[in-house]
């Protein structure tokens, strides 16, 4: 009696989990399509549901802060959103793009703005969990990814709690502390420092497979979908004696197959100019003034609107 009294215990715990998972599963994808999201999430949601912009740019902080998407689109007349993430690295740039080629209207154009050594070192990444609520929705590097994290995290992506309590979490705290929000059309410039940076001397990092394969596949995405991919190297207040091994990778690579590649990373004019810094990583809001009008000057030269998207010319 004890025996079937407690696997009687054990089934209704059981079934009151799964049903509770399955609920809140179902709750949370209901809330996630049709609310805003904030923060970090309320940056992909926007992305991946809701933008119609033709022109998308993606990368670090020194996208987000180095290249002005209203420039863009006052220059050009071509609507501009920048998905750049502070503090990401480049499987958040892939995973980013595999959801935004999913959707039905897909952006005309992806920048892709990349550090010097972008293509170094292994793993996803601190912060890489945003994608959570997007795990088994058909996105398969955002799958395998999570999944590689440990034996155990791919049996726990299974379940709904496990998979939607980071955005029930921060809903909470948004409550008390407002997220720090992105600017129009997605763009954070950096303001001028109380110190301007002095020139630092850096070195190239190896660049690891898992790095190239992931650039790999954001180039097959683009491909497969009809994007036109453009990879740019924002100005960086350091001195290298040769190329970052990222950057002679991607541009032999761009360069063999017709993709647009703009390294400035050792532009003159700025690496003559501290004033148009934040510190060594970032220019401020008047160093991306100035970026993203040569930025401006190159995309004329691509015909995008007569849908015919072959460069013409590129290049400085």
């Amino acid at each position: 009696k004890v025996m079937k009294r407690l696997l009687l215990f054990i089934g209704i715990v059981s079934i009151i989990v799964l049903t509770t998972d399955i609920l809140l599963g179902f709750c949370c994808r209901y809330y996630i399509n049709h609310h805003r999201l904030m923060g970090e999430f309320g940056e992909i949601d926007y992305i991946v549901n809701r933008s119609n912009d033709s022109i998308i740019i993606l990368g670090s902080s020194v996208a987000l802060n180095g290249l002005n998407p209203n420039i863009i689109e006052d220059s050009i007349g071509i609507s501009c959103y920048n998905g750049g993430a502070n503090g990401q690295i480049i499987p958040y740039y892939e995973s980013l793009l595999e959801c935004i080629v999913k959707r039905k209207q897909k952006p005309s154009i992806i920048i892709l703005g990349l550090r010097t050594n972008d293509l170094t070192g292994n793993g996803n990444g601190g912060r890489f969990n945003v994608f959570l609520p997007y795990c088994h929705t058909g996105m398969e590097t955002i799958d395998r990814r999570l999944e590689s994290k440990n034996w155990k995290e791919k049996y726990l992506l299974y379940s709904n709690i496990y998979r939607y309590n980071p955005i029930w979490w921060r809903l909470f705290l948004y409550v008390f502390f407002q997220p720090e929000e992105k600017g129009k059309k997605g763009f954070t410039g950096k303001p001028l420092p109380m110190v301007f940076p002095e020139l630092k001397n850096d070195v190239s990092s190896t660049i690891t497979k898992e790095r190239v394969n992931s650039f790999l596949n954001m180039v097959k995405l683009c491909k497969d979908n009809n994007i036109k991919l453009i990879v740019v190297f924002p100005p960086m207040y350091f001195h290298y004696d040769e190329k970052t091994e990222t950057i002679a990778y991607v541009e032999q690579y761009c360069m063999k197959n017709g993709i647009p590649c703009f390294n400035d990373s050792q532009d003159s004019l700025f690496l003559s100019d501290n004033h148009l810094f934040y510190d060594n990583v970032h220019v401020n809001i008047e160093g991306c003034t100035k970026y993203t009008q040569i930025i401006c000057q190159r995309l004329k030269k691509i015909d995008c609107l007569r849908g015919n998207l072959s460069l013409r010319q590129y290049g400085k």
